[in-house]
């Protein structure tokens, strides 16, 4: 009986070791930033300008959209392989008119652009085309 009692306890001990070692985290997705899952808005189509934003918070890639009715929205690029062949025909510091698609993100609760208007909101932007206008 003690022998059955101790092989027992012995298997449960293997099965709780196996399941414990095998269990795997799962991706988290904080649903804000590049890596987000989480889609705020699709762009389709929609006229903007493409910048080189270099200033103590950025340096990177936006466009910006004008919604006449909404503001500006500010949307830094998440994916510039998408914008490679504007941008490669492009100066640092040139502004260009383009017609872009893509889905709108939030971005991060700690990060900024360092604008503080009330009528520019910022989002990160998942390509899907960008060409120049």
């Amino acid at each position: 009986m003690k022998q059955i009692v101790k092989r027992i306890s012995v298997a449960i001990l293997f099965l709780l070791l196996f399941t414990i070692t095998s269990c795997k985290k799962s991706k988290s997705d904080k649903g804000c930033g590049c890596a987000t899952d989480n889609t705020v808005q699709n762009l389709v189509g929609s006229d903007g300008t493409l910048f080189f934003m270099n200033n103590q918070y950025q340096q990177s890639w936006f466009v910006v959209v004008d919604f006449p009715n909404n503001g500006k929205w500010l949307c830094k690029i998440c994916n510039i392989d998408k914008a490679q062949s504007v941008i490669n025909s492009a100066n640092a510091s040139d502004t260009i008119s383009v017609k872009i698609s893509g889905k709108l993100k939030e971005f991060c609760p700690n990060e900024t652009v360092g604008i503080t208007s009330g009528t520019v909101v910022a989002y990160h932007i998942s390509l899907d085309t960008l060409k120049r206008n």
